[in-house]
């Protein structure tokens, strides 16, 4: 068995090792993710996490039926079990394929000095993730029904790692618009510009900004089939809860 453990671990670069964290930690929490060439750890993971899954909601929606909060639990029960199943399916990898792609494009753009997202990205991650567990831990010191809060956390914390994810894609989507922005902008010239030179290097950045354009675009592919699902889903669900 060949396990790509140490390869999830390896010193990158912020960006890069703050993805991967994210990834395994989702794996913990029920969200597959292949990190072995062997098929049998892959059947092995996939089984850990449709069982995990399968104990979380059964816990899960028989504390609903005892709180009588049946349309919020129901609700998070189907947006966890969709995603628990999108990752069956497609793994981890459309979105790290996504992201690997973003920084080779950025590369072959000269952006080298651009990180695959902004700090406020971190920022907003770890507000997520503290908020929730802040808010599920004061309900233990209020509530004796402990085990089940920790599945509710459980549920809680591994839906809102699909959404941070959901967010990072957007986010890195924005930054490269804007880079593309600014390119175009330093590389259009005024009408009162007629050298031959100048006008040839600007149409050629120009053809560069919307090659990188389509490739970024043409990058959504691997994510497509994922955010539709989750972004529709979240839209749904939460509209009944609020309705």
């Amino acid at each position: 068995m060949a396990f790509k453990l140490k390869y999830l671990f390896k010193t990158e670069s912020l960006c890069v090792g703050f993805l991967k964290y994210i990834s395994f930690l989702g794996l913990l929490l029920g969200c597959y993710k292949n990190i072995s060439q062997s098929k049998l750890v892959s059947r092995l993971l996939k089984l850990y996490c449709i069982s995990l899954s399968l104990v979380s909601i059964i816990v899960y929606n028989n504390y609903a039926v005892i709180t009588k909060e049946m349309v919020f639990h129901c609700c998070s029960s189907v947006e966890f079990v969709i995603n628990i199943i999108i990752h069956i399916i497609y793994g981890d990898e459309p979105f790290l394929n996504f992201c690997g792609a973003i920084g080779t494009f950025d590369r072959i753009m000269g952006f080298k000095k651009t990180k695959l997202f902004a700090n406020y990205v971190y920022f907003m991650a770890f507000i997520t993730i503290f908020l929730r567990l802040g808010i599920h831990v004061s309900r233990f010191f209020i509530s004796d029904r402990t085990y089940t809060l920790c599945i509710e956390t459980f549920v809680a914390l591994s839906t809102d790692l699909s959404q941070i994810k959901t967010f990072i894609i957007f986010a890195m989507m924005h930054t490269r618009i804007l880079l593309l922005k600014r390119y175009i902008q330093f590389n259009t010239l005024p009408l009162s510009i007629i050298g031959t030179n100048d006008v040839a290097d600007s149409i050629k950045n120009i053809r560069k900004g919307l090659y990188y354009y389509n490739n970024i675009l043409d990058n959504m592919q691997h994510v497509d089939m994922r955010l539709q699902v989750t972004v529709n889903t979240s839209l749904m669900l939460w509209q009944l809860i609020l309705n």
